[in-house]
């Protein structure tokens, strides 16, 4: 019955750490490189100011806590694909990392983790490049996570210094700034505040420009899980029944052979209401047992599983179990097998001790 018990709450505990954790990195965009709220459009037009002026006046805006831009070019390693930089204003926005730091110097790279597994390299080793004017060596600093929108390939690319990008060819700043424009908003609430936010800086600065497509986008991979969550909590509501089913059926047998020794405790002063008890009392320690062997392996198969679901995805893995998770699941396989244990505790206290006590 403990078994049965526990399985409910492993696939229970499992499933919804999976779907927590899911939910706190789409909550949290610096999880999947994005330190930024928007990337709008920038229209260069006749701008008076060179435009890392002009967006460092954005940045003064009360609403807005920084405003830059993102700088890529093809990296010296082919394997690599691109090598990127976050221009920022006050320093708000910065590229992202799941180990080691962000690179300070020219010849320090941030690189993508499928980046770093075929290369077979790590945190402190060297890549030799071919440059201009004979091999660059540049020294892995750290495992970078690139956004979505850049990082077509999941856990490719790599983090640089603005120094590093410009010398890894011909830059158009203008044109990089132009495509890649990023805000971080003081504010970043959703909704109605977000809308109001976005109208008043399109009025202010005319050469932004806001629209449906221009948020930070979320990954593939956590798309792909917001799609299966009605069949995950499915599967919780699955598995949940098979545990029922399972204590069920023991509290039934366990009431069915322990008819004489109910008989024999009722013939000698148990009232109804306590014989009851001794079934649902039974069937909290099944529940009990089941849930603290149950949920820690729950969890472990939880963070296992979305860390084997999140491989090479450009997205750092951390496993996020709510405390109501937690809390609740054994709670809930408790208060269940208590509800389970009604109707053998019914059947147990049905029939008169007599007859129970002339069983053999």
């Amino acid at each position: 019955a403990w078994c049965a018990a526990a399985l409910a709450a492993v696939g229970a505990v499992a499933v919804l750490t999976v779907l927590t954790s899911s939910a706190a990195a789409n909550d949290d965009p610096t999880l999947w490189g994005v330190s930024w709220d928007a990337e709008p459009d920038f229209e260069v037009g006749d701008l008076d100011l060179p435009i890392p002026e002009y967006l460092a006046g954005v940045a003064d805006d009360p609403q807005v806590a920084d405003a830059g831009g993102l700088l890529c070019q093809p990296s010296p390693v082919a394997t690599i694909g691109r090598v990127c930089t976050v221009f920022s204003s006050t320093g708000v926005m910065t590229g992202v990392v799941s180990s080691g730091r962000l690179p300070v110097a020219d010849d320090e790279l941030a690189i993508g983790s499928r980046t770093a597994g075929e290369l077979g390299v790590g945190i402190g080793d060297e890549i030799a490049a071919p440059g201009p004017e004979g091999s660059v060596t540049y020294r892995v600093v750290g495992i970078g996570v690139l956004p979505p929108r850049l990082d077509s390939t999941s856990g490719t690319g790599a983090w640089g210094t603005v120094g590093g990008v410009l010398a890894a060819g011909e830059v158009d700043v203008a044109d990089g700034l132009d495509s890649q424009t990023l805000i971080r908003f003081e504010d970043a609430a959703d909704g109605p505040r977000r809308e109001q936010t976005i109208q008043a800086l399109e009025q202010r600065y005319p050469a932004l420009s806001f629209g449906t497509d221009q948020m930070a986008m979320t990954p593939e991979r956590l798309g792909q899980m917001d799609r299966i969550r009605t069949l995950l909590l499915v599967l919780v509501g699955f598995v949940g029944v098979i545990g029922a089913i399972g204590v069920m059926h023991y509290l039934v047998l366990s009431v069915g052979r322990r008819r004489r020794e109910t008989a024999v405790l009722r013939a000698i002063g148990f009232v109804r209401a306590q014989a009851r008890a001794v079934v649902a009392w039974q069937a909290v320690v099944v529940a009990v047992i089941g849930s603290l062997i149950g949920v820690p392996i729950g969890f472990l198969i939880g963070r296992w599983a979305w860390e084997a679901l999140l491989v090479d995805s450009g997205v750092i893995a951390t496993a996020s179990p709510s405390a109501l998770v937690l809390v609740g699941v054994p709670a809930v396989v408790i208060l269940g097998a208590v509800a389970l244990a009604a109707v053998p505790a019914w059947a147990s206290v049905r029939r008169h001790p007599s007859a129970g006590l002339r069983e053999q």
